[in-house]
Protein backbone atom coordinates (compact mmCIF):
# COMPACT_ATOMS: atom_id res chain seq x y z
CA UNK A 1 0.00 0.00 0.00
CA UNK A 2 3.15 2.29 0.99
CA UNK A 3 4.33 2.03 -2.79
CA UNK A 4 0.57 3.01 -4.10
CA UNK A 5 1.00 6.44 -1.76
CA UNK A 6 -1.56 4.83 0.90
CA UNK A 7 0.01 5.79 4.24
CA UNK A 8 -1.84 1.99 5.79
CA UNK A 9 -4.60 -0.40 4.41
CA UNK A 10 -7.11 1.17 6.33
CA UNK A 11 -7.01 4.62 4.70
CA UNK A 12 -6.60 2.69 1.29
CA UNK A 13 -9.77 0.32 1.95
CA UNK A 14 -11.33 3.72 3.18
CA UNK A 15 -11.06 5.18 -0.38
CA UNK A 16 -11.83 1.78 -1.54
CA UNK A 17 -15.57 1.76 -0.21
CA UNK A 18 -16.32 5.61 -0.82
CA UNK A 19 -15.24 4.70 -4.63
CA UNK A 20 -17.38 0.89 -4.72
CA UNK A 21 -20.63 3.12 -3.12
CA UNK A 22 -19.72 6.47 -5.89
CA UNK A 23 -19.81 3.83 -9.03
CA UNK A 24 -22.65 1.95 -7.53
CA UNK A 25 -24.97 5.14 -7.10
CA UNK A 26 -23.54 6.24 -10.46
CA UNK A 27 -24.67 2.80 -12.40
CA UNK A 28 -28.07 3.08 -10.59
CA UNK A 29 -28.57 6.88 -11.74
CA UNK A 30 -27.54 5.99 -15.72
CA UNK A 31 -29.72 2.60 -15.63
CA UNK A 32 -32.99 5.07 -14.67
CA UNK A 33 -31.75 8.04 -17.11
CA UNK A 34 -31.03 5.22 -19.95
CA UNK A 35 -34.10 3.24 -19.44
CA UNK A 36 -36.12 7.20 -19.32
CA UNK A 37 -33.91 7.85 -22.85
CA UNK A 38 -35.35 4.84 -24.36
CA UNK A 39 -38.54 5.19 -23.66
CA UNK A 40 -38.76 8.71 -25.03
CA UNK A 41 -39.00 10.45 -22.05
CA UNK A 42 -37.01 14.18 -22.44
CA UNK A 43 -34.62 13.85 -19.67
CA UNK A 44 -32.56 16.87 -18.48
CA UNK A 45 -29.73 15.38 -16.80
CA UNK A 46 -29.06 16.89 -13.40
CA UNK A 47 -25.47 18.77 -13.47
CA UNK A 48 -23.58 16.43 -11.02
CA UNK A 49 -20.04 16.41 -10.28
CA UNK A 50 -18.13 13.62 -12.40
CA UNK A 51 -17.53 10.36 -11.26
CA UNK A 52 -13.78 10.48 -12.36
CA UNK A 53 -13.54 13.77 -10.17
CA UNK A 54 -15.40 11.96 -6.92
CA UNK A 55 -13.00 8.72 -7.24
CA UNK A 56 -10.13 10.92 -7.53
CA UNK A 57 -10.94 13.00 -4.32
CA UNK A 58 -11.62 9.86 -2.59
CA UNK A 59 -7.73 8.57 -3.35
CA UNK A 60 -6.69 11.84 -2.42
CA UNK A 61 -8.47 11.49 0.61
CA UNK A 62 -7.34 8.08 1.24
CA UNK A 63 -3.57 8.83 0.62
CA UNK A 64 -3.88 12.00 2.79
CA UNK A 65 -3.02 14.44 0.43
CA UNK A 66 -5.66 16.72 1.23
CA UNK A 67 -4.57 16.89 4.72
CA UNK A 68 -1.07 17.59 3.70
CA UNK A 69 -2.55 20.38 1.69
CA UNK A 70 -4.00 21.83 4.33
CA UNK A 71 -0.74 21.41 6.51
CA UNK A 72 1.01 23.19 3.68
CA UNK A 73 -1.23 26.15 3.51
CA UNK A 74 -0.94 26.45 7.56
CA UNK A 75 2.18 26.65 7.73
CA UNK A 76 2.49 28.95 4.62
CA UNK A 77 -0.45 31.35 6.80
CA UNK A 78 1.45 30.69 9.94
CA UNK A 79 5.35 31.93 8.84
CA UNK A 80 3.30 34.99 7.10
CA UNK A 81 2.12 36.20 10.36
CA UNK A 82 5.08 35.82 12.35
CA UNK A 83 6.65 38.38 10.20
CA UNK A 84 4.47 40.59 10.66
CA UNK A 85 4.15 40.10 14.42
CA UNK A 86 8.14 40.60 14.65
CA UNK A 87 7.92 43.84 12.77
CA UNK A 88 5.29 45.56 15.58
Amino acid sequence: MKKAGYSNVQRFIKAYQKSLAAIRQYEKEYAVYKEAVEKGLVVDPEVKVSIRRQLREFQEEGKGLEQHKEKEKEKIVNSKSKRFESRD
